[in-house]
């Protein structure tokens, strides 16, 4: 019975995250990744990951995954979806590992299969997805561990780590918890501990030993996010914290309220302190300190790098779920299953309907391609953008501008040149086409179009 129902959670998460997958076309970031991993010289791919602040490991990935097939939505981001259907099956293995409750494993696995937020990430070419699926095996096999610290899972333990790290810099939150836990619950003298702690800081050592050959760049990382803040990340706010959870559960604060005092009652409910603690600490680790940080220093604290959170939270509704007698628990699993599935459609239209997710790259592309002739030249801003990658598979001619222009930059020699770029940026070029006439100005949904002519000099008689 327990192997039918996760069977069906599970196709039940994959259908939900494989449908409308090319419903959109890809927004900024996913055009930034996909041209991260296009770059044909390694030197190029690595500058382009210290550049915007990316960590290699998924982008190798789609490195890989991009010279196997074609370049449609569909197929870039379908890997993710198969990584959210794991993501499915590895948090009902450790909430069944480290809780022995097989239902409390069955219903984390039915709340991560139905949640948008995940399903949302798994509809998209970012690095999400695989840093929530490491962070889950890298706590799986650390709870397996510190109780019977074999060699072969502990060499798992490493690898999952280490790759965890290469996915994205939130993964160091996940070892700092694991730190924590395993520190304070020797400080408390914990019998039921199996690791030597010169055994654990030798795991420690090879974690950091396999990370050095890209703890360089992720230092010049860090010293580039402190000169240059990204100009996207504010300030977090008690508000960003509440609508971080509120997101856990498809953006209904009335079932958040519900779900906050679902996770209450597991809390109470669990006889085991050191599981509870593990748990709390998985859940405000990766976000109490991001969140500090950014208030003390500069902003690092980013709603979607909080995905791996939201597991040990879904964990501990599940238990509060379980803790209810036999006929409430399903009167409570079918609400909270049914707020869930209904809520997805009207919070997965509010999270598309973001301007920089329904820019009308499509259409503007096929009004391009069009109009274009062979001696236009088409410029680009922001250098990695859509453009670059549909106009580009079309062979028409691209060149990506970065801010601010320069003349050099430019081509002045052609008769007639196109800008695209985000209506959302504001681009003086008047100053570098004195030369031209405007004769198009274009605008779609977040897309602004200009196409410049050369004037014609008139000559002395």
């Amino acid at each position: 019975m327990e192997k039918l129902l996760i069977v069906l959670i599970l196709v039940l998460s994959f259908c939900l995250r494989v449908y409308n997958l090319d419903s959109l076309d890809f927004w900024v970031d996913e055009s930034g990744s996909i041209f991260i991993a296009s770059q044909e010289d390694f030197s190029q791919f690595i500058t382009m990951l210290l550049y915007t602040r990316q960590q290699p490991l998924y982008h190798l990935i789609l490195r890989f995954w991009i010279s196997l097939t074609n370049n449609s939505e569909f197929i870039i981001r379908f890997p993710n979806v198969l990584i959210g259907v794991a993501i499915t099956y590895v948090s009902y293995k450790f909430a069944v590992k480290h809780l022995n409750n097989k239902w409390i494993g069955l219903i984390t696995a039915l709340l991560v299969a139905l949640s948008v937020f995940h399903i949302n990430y798994s509809q998209e070419a970012r690095p999400y997805n695989l840093m929530c699926f490491l962070s889950i095996v890298s706590m799986y096999y650390f709870v397996q561990i510190i109780q019977d610290p074999s060699r072969l899972k502990k060499v798992f333990y490493v690898i999952s780590s280490v790759l965890l790290l290469y996915t994205h810099s939130q993964g160091i939150f996940i070892l700092l918890t694991q730190n924590i836990y395993l520190l304070t619950s020797l400080i408390i003298k914990d019998t039921s501990l199996k690791i030597k702690i010169k055994t654990w800081f030798s795991l420690m050592a090879l974690i950091l030993l396999l990370f050095v050959p890209w703890l360089y760049f992720l230092t010049r990382q860090v010293i580039r996010s402190h000169v240059l803040p990204s100009g996207w990340l504010d300030i977090p706010s008690l508000l960003d914290l509440n609508l971080l959870f509120t997101n856990y559960f498809s953006g209904s604060v009335f079932a958040c309220v519900i779900y906050v005092v679902l996770a209450v009652i597991g809390i109470l409910k669990l006889k085991n302190t050191k599981k509870n603690y593990l748990i709390a600490l998985w859940i405000f680790m990766p976000i109490i300190i991001p969140y500090i940080f950014s208030k003390i220093f500069f902003p690092i604290f980013v709603p979607r790098y909080e995905l791996l959170a939201s597991i040990p939270f879904y964990i501990l509704v599940s238990s509060g779920i379980c803790s209810t007698n036999k006929y409430a628990r399903i009167i409570i699993i079918l609400i909270v299953s049914a707020s869930l599935f209904f809520n997805i459609n009207s919070y997965c239209k509010s999270y598309s309907n973001y301007s920089y997710r329904t820019a009308e790259w499509k259409d503007s592309i096929n009004y391009v391609q069009s109009h274009i002739t062979k001696s236009d030249l088409i410029f680009i801003y922001p250098y990695y953008f859509q453009y670059n990658f549909y106009i580009q598979q079309n062979n028409i001619p691209v060149i990506g501008l970065r801010l601010p222009l320069s003349k050099e930059m430019l081509d002045m020699t052609k008769k007639r040149i196109w800008l695209i770029h985000r209506s959302c940026d504001s681009i003086s070029s008047e100053d570098f086409f004195k030369d031209y006439k405007l004769v198009i100005h274009k605008k779609f949904k977040g897309v602004t179009i200009k196409v410049f002519e050369k004037l014609l000099r008139q000559t002395k008689p």
